[in-house]
């Protein structure tokens, strides 16, 4: 799945904010894409002195090593992960094996046509992308990236947010709500009859490939009773003996995916909501799509079922 980036480790601690150094690499985002150098068939970032040479950054004033230590000893204790160097401002995100990563919201027009050594592309590519580290990278850092798009004002009282010097978070200059990044709990769910399971296609989406039954817990309910819910809402059928599989961070929709296998519980007649699916039909194991190079839940999940590999339930 998209997280399983070992050998190489994914650290979101706001503690290990630092001000920004030449090498470290940088991640931008505009309408849905963001910007990358292609080499060969692996992508890569631009680092921090690209945006700092040249016409379209500001002057290269990232200190030298050693004043780097001196400033991160002055700023640990009092930093919000927003630096200001030059005419930019790099935004801390989050660290892999130990390098951090960065965002710059607003870059300067120069920037909408990088040149030959960088691109915009895609998120989307994320599903592909190779290295895996840096395909995870591209999603988490653009979940980050439209959270801060969408806090520039309190939600409550309509003054400006600042962002926390203790956690990643916003407060309101006002009123002081804060406001942390958005997770909303969902399910992914396996419905298997013997043989068979579940497989259904979307109403009104370009993605036409199968998926499982899918959606958001409501306010009130737990984590299982949303899984029941979902069934009996977009295929009319009721579930028994769940079992839960894995999690999932899905950032193009904040979204935490909770994965659970379940077995039928009575008739297996679909009644199936056409608002939101399409098709809802049982499949054998030997009738499965291949999906085992795909990053999602849903595809692990399908493949698990496909090879004979799912849990089972207990008698």
């Amino acid at each position: 799945m998209i997280q399983d980036i070992a050998p190489h480790r994914y650290d979101n601690a706001f503690a290990l904010r630092r001000r920004p150094e030449p090498e470290d690499p940088v991640l931008c985002y505009r309408d849905g894409e963001v910007l990358l150098v292609r080499k060969g068939e692996e992508i890569d970032f631009l680092r921090v002195r690209d945006f700092l040479t040249g016409d379209a950054g500001g002057p290269a004033d990232i200190a030298p090593q050693d004043e780097q230590t001196e400033r991160r000893a002055e700023e640990q204790n009092d930093d919000n992960g927003f630096y200001n160097i030059g005419n930019l401002t790099f935004i801390y995100l989050f660290s892999i094996d130990k390098t951090p990563y960065y965002s710059i919201d607003v870059l300067p027009e120069a920037w909408e046509n990088p040149g030959k050594d960088a691109v915009w592309e895609s998120v989307r590519l994320f599903r592909s992308a190779r290295p895996i580290d840096r395909a995870f990278a591209v999603i988490t850092g653009m979940q980050l990236a439209r959270w801060r798009q969408e806090h520039h004002f309190c939600g409550k009282c309509g003054s400006r947010m600042r962002p926390s010097r203790t956690e990643r978070a916003f407060i309101c200059t006002s009123c002081k709500n804060t406001v942390y990044p958005k997770i909303c709990p969902a399910v992914i769910v396996a419905v298997t009859h013997g043989d068979s399971v579940l497989l259904t296609k979307y109403a009104g989406r370009d993605y036409a490939n199968y998926a499982l039954i899918a959606g958001f817990a409501e306010v009130g309910e737990t984590i299982e009773e949303t899984v029941h819910r979902e069934v009996m809402e977009e295929v009319g059928l009721r579930v028994k003996n769940l079992r839960f599989y894995k999690s999932q961070p899905w950032s193009l929709s904040d979204t935490l995916l909770m994965g659970f296998f379940c077995d039928l519980d009575g008739d297996e007649t679909i009644t199936l909501d056409a608002t939101e699916l399409a098709v809802g039909e049982w499949k054998r194991r030997s009738e499965m799509p291949d999906r085992r190079d795909d990053v999602s839940l849903t595809s692990e999940m399908m493949e698990q079922f496909r090879l004979g590999k799912e849990p089972v339930s207990q008698p």
